[in-house]
């Protein structure tokens, strides 16, 4: 691979200073960050999250509950083509960096999951 995964996640280890964290997760810091900052000035945030693999030109919500994995998926053009939107995808409203970071691990080991099932699949063929 070219690192995107680690580039954008990180290491599955992490030292004590985080210095090797990934993009995503920085990032998320950084949205946390500024919504604890403005709310001292009035303001106030609702903040969601979902995760989406697309595999083989397959899309995949990383965040779907068992019971919710075969719901088709389908990107969509809303607001006059000015937008695209997912159909189905499971959205979370989350209120800190922590709870994102546990439901980037759970999707994390969705997509490990079904890498190996893809694998596995592969190899019968």
């Amino acid at each position: 691979g070219s690192g995107k995964t680690y580039t954008m996640s990180g290491p599955e280890e992490m030292d004590e200073d985080g210095h090797e964290r990934g993009l995503i997760s920085r990032a998320v810091d950084m949205i946390f960050d500024e919504v604890e900052a403005l709310r001292f000035k009035g303001w106030t945030y609702d903040v969601s999250v979902s995760h989406l693999e697309i595999y083989n030109e397959n899309l995949r919500d990383l965040m779907a509950q068992p019971s919710q994995e075969l719901r088709k998926l389908e990107i969509k053009h809303v607001d006059n083509g000015r937008m695209a939107a997912v159909t189905n995808l499971q959205v979370v409203d989350v209120t800190t960096a922590a709870h994102v970071e546990e439901l980037l691990l759970q999707a994390h080991e969705a997509r490990a999951t079904a890498a190996t099932i893809h694998n596995e699949r592969s190899s019968l063929t």
